[in-house]
């Protein structure tokens, strides 16, 4: 409880105040500590003291500024001068059963290649270019509204765009950089080009593969509004965005995503929030443990904290209290069970 409340803590009252605190850490313990699906019901079963069903309850009824919350967690935890960090927004869908569920509805997966029943979620994430991970700061439920319909603009500017770009007969003016490996050449080529949804001009970055053996090919159009960036560092960039997707996976398969019942707004906001939050606490936990265990992953964050609950559920059965260098001891013993990587030799 000590460690979790020390990322907390430093939180402005403003943004989180005591009672609302203390609830999460408990709440956030109990996740890193549980097994099976992580329901409210589910976290009320794994809580300490003061954790009991109807005040869980009472936190995920409240309203909570969780991008506020998640934003102020990343610039104190995660904040670097040296570093780029990258906005990054996508859409994830949770799939649902039921008729009840705020916001329940048919949208397209692409895991399931399909239109699914369930929620869709559009989430904000920092990338850090230097430790290139993805920090969450912000997750808001989508809903399917009618589309507007405006009325059409009258005949505009004197005509500003050319031709079409062709994809397959790019002038070798515009080439950057050439590659070849294991006979698959790839052409980078930069322009800066007008596109009809844009007001300005955009920084065109496009990949050309051509396989050598077969002769077929593949491109595929990366761009910016930043004209200046060059095409190594959007290519980089581009790649850097995918990180998003494992803060959706990591929220799914560990903090609750996929799993919670709730049905209210209110109640089902809360939980997506949270599931995102606790990918960036979980980061930071690992983070502080590298340095023993390069290799310290969410499934070693996970088998570590069931350890503490057993040991600690068990101490409080002994007769007398143990001496603090015992009391270490054994968790430290029990807490590497079922880790997958071990700390480095001394």
């Amino acid at each position: 409880m000590t460690e979790i409340l020390a990322l907390l803590q430093i939180i402005n009252q403003s943004v989180l105040d005591a009672t609302t605190r203390r609830r999460l850490a408990i709440i956030i313990l109990a996740m890193l500590a549980m097994a099976g699906h992580i329901t409210m019901r589910g976290i009320s079963r794994w809580t300490e003291e003061g954790g009991s069903y109807r005040t869980i309850q009472r936190l995920f009824n409240m309203k909570i500024d969780w991008s506020q919350l998640m934003v102020t967690f990343v610039a104190i935890w995660f904040a670097d001068v040296e570093d780029i960090f990258l906005l990054v927004g996508d859409e994830t869908v949770v799939t649902k059963a039921g008729k009840q569920t705020h916001g329940l509805d048919r949208f397209f997966s692409s895991i399931f290649g399909r239109p699914v029943k369930g929620l869709a979620f559009l989430a904000f994430s920092l990338v850090s270019v230097k430790r290139r991970e993805a920090y969450p700061i912000r997750m808001e439920q989508l809903s399917k509204e009618k589309a507007l319909c405006g009325k059409r603009k009258k005949q505009g500017a004197k005509r500003k765009y050319g031709s079409k770009l062709d994809d397959n007969q790019i002038p070798d003016a515009y080439l950057v950089s050439t590659e070849t490996v294991d006979k698959i050449r790839t052409h980078i080529y930069q322009m800066q080009m007008w596109h009809k949804l844009f007001p300005d001009k955009l920084n065109i970055v496009i990949v050309r593969k051509v396989n050598l053996e077969n002769g077929k090919r593949a491109h595929v159009v990366l761009f910016s509004s930043d004209l200046t960036l060059a095409a190594d560092k959007l290519v980089d960039y581009y790649r850097l965005r995918f990180q998003i997707e494992f803060n959706f996976r990591d929220a799914k398969q560990f903090w609750g995503l996929e799993d919670f019942m709730n049905v209210k707004q209110q109640p089902v906001h809360n939980f997506a929030n949270l599931s995102m939050f606790m990918v960036t606490v979980a980061q930071q936990l690992m983070q502080q443990r590298r340095d023993a265990i390069p290799n310290f992953g969410v499934n070693d964050l996970k088998a570590e904290f069931p350890g503490r609950k057993y040991v600690s559920e068990l101490l409080k059965l002994l007769p007398e209290t143990l001496n603090e260098l015992l009391f270490d001891g054994f968790f430290a013993k029990v807490g590497v069970l079922g880790r997958i990587n071990a700390p480095l030799p001394p």
